[in-house]
């Protein structure tokens, strides 16, 4: 008697090659109806915008509030980093927390100086923060 043949092997490269074709095929096609879909949409959204993106959709007040809360944390943020660059460079000692030891007069003074420049940091975005909620 002889053995019959399994005839799957046949079945199983053509399904093979129609998942690779079909892979080759769609992959063009999905990528520009991605873009095409992506700019229309950009431009829907685009038309009802005025003015550009440096705007941030803000009144005229609200960018003149913007503007100051944001000069004001900037110069708390370098004020606090110079602050930190002074104390690390008379090397003065600093607690766990990281803030520095308030035992000599120096550390009570630059300490000072980080705490006063932290507060108007805080105010400023909680002021900024307010504002937007």
């Amino acid at each position: 008697m002889a053995k019959k043949k399994n005839d799957k092997g046949g079945g199983l490269i053509l399904l093979l090659i129609l998942v690779l074709g079909l892979a080759i095929i769609a992959t063009p096609l999905v990528m520009v109806f991605g873009t095409l879909f992506s700019v229309f949409s950009y431009l829907k959204i685009r038309s009802k915008i005025k003015g550009s993106y440096s705007d941030f959709w803000l009144t005229t007040s609200e960018k003149s509030d913007f503007k100051t809360v944001s000069v004001k944390l900037v110069e708390a943020i370098e004020n606090i980093e110079k602050a930190e660059k002074i104390g690390d460079k008379e090397g003065l000692a600093r607690n766990k927390d990281g803030s520095f030891a308030l035992r000599g007069n120096r550390g009570k003074e630059v300490q000072g100086f980080i705490n006063t420049n932290l507060s108007v940091s805080h105010k400023a975005r909680k002021k900024d923060y307010q504002k937007t909620n």
